[in-house]
């Protein structure tokens, strides 16, 4: 947003040199992103090993991981994603990465559930008995058995260092493969102008030959006329990048894709009102 929205030529006059660090959490924090922000303002004086990336939720008391001070930053290729390292955990914390299944400890470099420990983890959901019963699992450290919180989010560790995969419950399986929605909604967002950032949802239905990709995304106002074109770019985009087909692509006026208070995209809920019916008439 800062590049696509600051004029570059405003940038005189502004110094960065006394910034100490710049704390990233997104969803995900995105190599692209940091490298343009970094080039934008680099003529103001900033360096990439100012960001600091990290991870964190709120049953954790927010910080989880965080990237030391100045350090480089790490990438990790996974699935031909490049992810960015988050840090290692905070005094206190332990991270044990397990598969969802087995719930057997993975080791590093295997992609599985994230669990986290440590006093500032909750101890549960207030008046949430059976929504606490499952989010919480006993693992042994240290020769003694020690509580970890499960956080449904999907990660791997790299020398000690945690790089966040995508969302257990959001992980789309089509034709036996499984693949992250953020990762196909980056791709759909970049291949027209006129569609709007962070305003795409991708998830599959079931249409009687297995699982099949839907698409819903918000455009600009001026594109209206473009729609079909757009459309096109949409399932090319796709198929280009992860080499599927797109069932149904669903564009939409700004503001129509429902998300939570902080922004994030509510894919669940997107896709009941998809089954519904609630987004058939379409631009």
């Amino acid at each position: 947003m800062c590049v696509d929205k600051i004029p570059a030529n405003s940038l005189d006059g502004i110094d960065l040199k006394s910034l100490s660090h710049l704390y990233v959490s997104a969803e995900p924090v995105r190599k692209n992103t940091l490298e343009k922000f970094a080039s934008f303002f680099q003529p103001c004086g900033f360096t990439a090993n100012l960001f600091t990336p990290g991870y964190g939720l709120a049953e954790a008391t927010l910080m989880v991981t965080c990237k030391p001070l100045y350090s480089p930053l790490h990438y990790l290729m996974k699935d031909g994603q490049e992810l960015v390292g988050l840090g290692k955990p905070i005094p206190e914390i332990d991270i044990k990465i397990i598969d969802p299944v087995s719930l057997g400890e993975l080791d590093e470099l295997q992609p599985g559930e994230i669990c986290i420990s440590g006093p500032t983890v909750t101890s549960g959901y207030y008046n949430h008995i059976e929504m606490a019963s499952n989010a919480f699992l006993s693992i042994q450290t240290n020769g003694a058995m020690r509580t970890y919180f499960r956080t449904g989010d999907i990660g791997m560790l790299k020398a000690g260092e945690l790089f966040v995969v995508g969302r257990l419950k959001d992980t789309l399986v089509i034709r036996g493969l499984k693949y992250q929605p953020e990762d196909i909604e980056y791709i759909i967002s970049a291949s027209h102008p006129s569609l709007r950032s962070a305003a795409c949802v991708a998830f599959t239905i079931d249409h009687g030959h297995g699982e099949q990709l839907v698409i819903l995304q918000e455009m600009k106002k001026t594109a209206y006329a473009y729609a079909e074109e757009i459309r096109g770019c949409i399932k090319n985009s796709v198929y280009e990048a992860f080499g599927l087909a797109v069932l149904d692509t669903i564009l939409l006026p700004q503001g129509k894709i429902s998300k939570t208070t902080s922004g994030k995209i509510m894919r669940n809920d997107n896709r009941t009102k998809y089954l519904q019916g609630e987004f058939s008439e379409s631009l």
